[in-house]
């Protein structure tokens, strides 16, 4: 408390109090530095980064859902996840889901087709997590990545296979044949 004369020269007192903050003030910075680092790294992730909440509405959409699938956060977020799945892909996906939701913290492989924003569709595989039991998150995470030329090359390869066990097929045909004539020819 101190004492300082008024301009009338009547004592008057100021009471103040101090408080240090420094700790407090360390903690702010330390969890907005803690969610710089988490928004770069989900900004620049190159995977397809999805949460959905208990329900399967989009809760989280990242950049990089964004670069392969076209669909931007206001575009998703909220809607059925199930909603961009292919038709004949739902009922696994039904299913799938079912069961991530009913093992806490489990973590389960799934491939899936997804519609992409200029309406073709993309093979994602995926791996889910189910952390709704976690409050922090409470959703299931979805990391992702775009299969879809992968699958592509390899069923073009596939076909390759094919025909080339054809051709050889064919070929081992042709010549039995030719051999079957010339002995033809040399009894005729």
């Amino acid at each position: 408390v101190t004492a300082v004369n008024g301009p009338d020269g009547t004592p008057h007192h100021y009471l103040g109090q101090l408080e240090d903050i420094t700790e407090r003030r360390l903690a702010e910075e330390r969890l907005h530095a803690s969610e710089e680092r988490f928004r770069a790294l989900s900004e620049r992730a190159t995977d397809v980064l999805t949460l959905f909440d208990g329900e399967g509405r989009t809760s989280f959409w990242s950049a990089g859902a964004t670069e392969a699938l076209g669909w931007t956060p206001d575009e998703v977020v909220g809607r059925l996840a199930m909603d961009l799945v292919h038709p004949e892909d739902s009922a696994a996906a039904g299913r799938f889901l079912v069961e991530l939701a009913s093992a806490p913290g489990a973590a389960l492989p799934f491939t899936v087709r997804i519609r992409h924003r200029n309406g073709s569709w993309r093979v994602l595989d995926s791996v889910c997590r189910n952390l709704l039991h976690v409050p922090a998150v409470r959703g299931i995470v979805v990391n992702s990545r775009d299969v879809t030329e992968q699958r592509r090359l390899e069923e073009q390869f596939q076909q390759s296979q094919k025909l080339e066990g054809i051709g050889r097929l064919a070929g081992g045909v042709a010549h039995d044949f030719n051999n079957i004539l010339t002995v033809i020819l040399s009894c005729a």
